[in-house]
């Protein structure tokens, strides 16, 4: 099998589009989804969403909505232990090579976790403006602040020593983290579909 690069996600105002197309994929990369007047067979788009969107004179691709979609996924739901990552004075993240594991009474906790991406809480953003993300455990946007509230639902497996944190708001990813170990990950089975309904389920 040969793999290639995602391209790179369109412009964020094509977000409320890729939001409201709901079907699976067809596996046809190159298909046209939404031409570039805004015609689509797969979603009905209204004047006034097409008004705040930028559509490219091309259209958008069924490889646009992939990459929109997998970055989607990992920006939403990537999580990993308080402290398994750290902020070196040199700006950067690293793996965390102190980190042994959180505790039982932690790994339970969906506040033990934080999102692995760029800040986007105003709070963490400006706190890693000062320089204070340095080797401080709590200087990526925590899960536990995730809208709508109850995006997360945390199990545990049958032996009690590993958490499992599922989305509701993209069914079909889960992270987990094994109990006092390093050990930590996440993945995805989904079916690309977006659980826009969300907040309204509770």
């Amino acid at each position: 099998m040969k793999f290639s690069e995602l391209p790179e996600p369109l412009s964020a105002k094509c977000r409320p589009v890729f939001d409201q197309i709901q079907s699976v994929f067809t596996g046809e990369f190159d298909k046209t989804i939404v031409e570039g007047s805004g015609i689509s067979q797969f979603v009905f788009l209204d004047k006034d969403l097409l008004s705040k969107c930028k559509i490219p004179h091309r259209g958008i691709t069924e490889l646009d909505r992939l990459s929109h979609v997998v970055h989607q996924i990992d920006s939403d739901c990537s999580i990993v232990p308080k402290g398994a990552i750290k902020k070196i004075p040199l700006k950067e993240t690293r793996v965390n090579e102190a980190f042994k594991g959180l505790k039982a009474g932690q790994a339970f906790d969906i506040s033990s976790y934080c999102h692995f991406r760029a800040p986007q809480d105003k709070a963490k953003v400006d706190m890693n403006a000062r320089n204070q993300g340095v080797y401080n455990n709590d200087f990526m946007d925590e899960a536990c602040s995730d809208l709508p509230v109850g995006t997360w639902s945390m199990l545990k497996d049958t032996s009690g020593a590993v958490s499992v944190m599922r989305s509701k708001l993209w069914p079909g990813f889960y992270s987990y983290h094994k109990v006092n170990t390093r050990i930590h990950g996440c993945f995805y089975v989904g079916n690309g579909c977006k659980a826009l309904d969300m907040a309204f389920m509770f």
